[in-house]
């Protein structure tokens, strides 16, 4: 199906499903998981620099940049081995971290 077509003189774009949907396509997945690999360690740098930036010290850091790392390399794979059905385990992730931090208090 192309992309773009002509009827009565004038351009249509086509409908495209959503990316929840699109997880399940091989393709698709492939390519966001990779994605996400690359992103994994400029996660960690950046939220490192972040935190050093705003006064933290290296360890606290080396901590939330791993964090960050953890996460997205988590998201990786959970999307390679779920497809569209990592959407509830990140929902989980989510909740147990809020639930945690509002034990915290």
């Amino acid at each position: 199906m192309a992309a773009a077509h002509l009827l009565d003189g004038e351009r249509r774009r086509v409908h495209h499903r959503p990316m929840a949907q699109d997880l399940d396509d091989p393709l698709v997945k492939k390519r966001l998981v990779k994605v996400l690999l690359v992103l994994t360690p400029v996660a960690f740098v950046l939220c490192w620099v972040l935190a050093a930036l705003q006064g933290a010290s290296a360890r606290d850091s080396t901590i939330i940049g791993g964090v960050a790392a953890i996460g997205t390399f988590g998201a990786a794979l959970s999307i390679g081995f779920l497809g569209s059905g990592a959407r509830w385990v990140l929902t989980a992730v989510v909740v147990i971290l809020a639930l945690l931090q509002l034990l915290s208090r």
